[in-house]
């Protein structure tokens, strides 16, 4: 079954090379974690990506990219090798009323907030611009994405079977996403002189893995910024209703969520920013917690996702010449309720809603176009909350290096 599959992403590589201009690179991406999520055991883990791509246009309306990954990963002596179409995307324009833009195959979506569904599937998607704005729809399915790469973990099924270890002998069990399909309709468009940018979109995704226990849910989101000198204000809220089976507990919910974002630009080589995050959580049979399709971890050491919590963050980034960078941020973290599912990697008890701080800074070399080194380390603090007041100190120490060949 590997074999078959290496041999079907070497096929789609190859397939767009009749096309006249052609494009072709690839990114070899080595990582070293050294770490302690729990406060006992320290993690050692290597990672090794190579990421061949390919650009091809067709010609003046028709273009098409695909960008293949294989990794190598060694986590506590245990050895994985992934093989990924990451993207693989055919861009065309219609020329009826005024353009219209499909995209087709594997491609980037995100939300406008970002809380929902940032990732990459596999479908359609049409877009047009005009004066009215710009307009976009979208037609999706995740199942036969790899489960890691886009990471849903809606129900206790889902949760379930991401934590399978990747097996060749029952590959279709092990490798694949949770099956779901999802539609959007998203529009985008700058108010009073190009001075505020509004973003909206309805979503809408679909349980398809045929199992007793589903979630069905609805996402309204709206997003705003407005510029103001050297500073961007955000706001951004979402609307989600759930149908969520699982007998006998079957339940119709109303959740919401919600960000505001202030973000400083001092100079063209700098930015300071304070954002605030909430995903509600359970407060009645009817008001839920907020449950995304893409299960975002929030933090680099702590790594709960985007429900019933409350993040706050301020990030600095700065570069310092051509060659060098440094990214530093703190975040803490709140729970919004003691029932919902979040994976907590620490001691979680009845009382407390206070679960940390966070800190971490990466520090960028790029001493060439295509060589680049990422040294980052942080730590998260349980004792600076009341949930887990009593755990140790976690630590993180990450070390990348990024070749590139054009």
């Amino acid at each position: 079954m590997k074999k078959n599959f290496l041999i079907f992403i070497f096929i789609l590589i190859l397939l767009p090379l009749t096309a006249g201009a052609a494009d072709f690179g690839i990114v070899l991406n080595q990582n070293i974690t050294a770490a302690n999520f729990t406060g006992e055991n320290n993690v050692f883990e290597y990672r090794a990506e190579l990421l061949p791509r390919f650009s091809a246009l067709i010609d003046d309306i028709r273009s098409f990219n695909i960008t293949a990954g294989l990794s190598f990963e060694v986590r506590d002596s245990a050895f994985t090798f992934i093989p990924q179409i990451l993207n693989a995307e055919y861009l065309t324009r219609f020329d009826i009323l005024d353009g219209i833009w499909l995209k087709a195959g594997r491609m980037s979506y995100i939300d406008p907030l970002g809380f929902i569904a940032e990732g990459v599937y596999d479908g359609v998607h049409a877009a047009h611009a005009s004066s009215l704005g710009r307009f976009g729809f979208g037609l999706w399915y995740t199942g036969l994405l790899y489960k890691k790469n886009i990471n849903i973990e809606m129900s206790d099924r889902d949760r379930g079977h991401n934590d399978l270890s990747l097996n060749y002998n029952d590959f279709f069990n092990t490798y694949f996403a949770s099956k779901r399909f999802l539609a959007a309709i998203d529009y985008e468009h700058p108010f009073l002189l190009e001075t505020i940018t509004i973003k909206a979109s309805i979503m809408a995704q679909f349980d398809l893995n045929g199992e007793s226990e589903s979630i069905n849910s609805q996402y309204l989101s709206l997003k705003a910024g407005l510029p103001v000198g050297k500073f961007l204000f955000e706001a951004g809220g979402i609307l989600q209703l759930a149908q969520i089976e699982n007998p006998p507990n079957n339940a119709n919910t109303i959740a919401f969520a919600g960000d505001l974002g202030v973000f400083w630009f001092p100079s063209e080589n700098s930015l300071l920013s304070f954002k605030w995050q909430i995903a509600g959580g359970q407060t009645s049979e009817t008001m839920g917690a907020f449950i995304p399709v893409v299960s975002k971890h929030q933090g680099r050491l702590f790594q709960p996702i985007l429900s019933a919590l409350t993040v706050l963050k301020l990030n600095y980034t700065v570069r310092l010449s051509e060659a060098m960078g440094i990214n530093a941020y703190i975040s803490y973290f709140i729970r919004n309720d003691k029932a919902s599912y979040n994976n907590f990697n620490i001691t979680v008890g009845e009382t407390g809603y206070f679960l940390g701080p966070e800190i971490y800074a990466r520090f960028v070399y790029n001493p060439f176009s295509d060589l680049q080194f990422n040294l980052g380390a942080g730590i998260f603090a349980p004792v600076l909350g009341d949930v887990a007041p009593n755990d140790n100190l976690q630590w993180r120490v990450d070390l990348s290096v990024i070749f590139s060949i054009y």
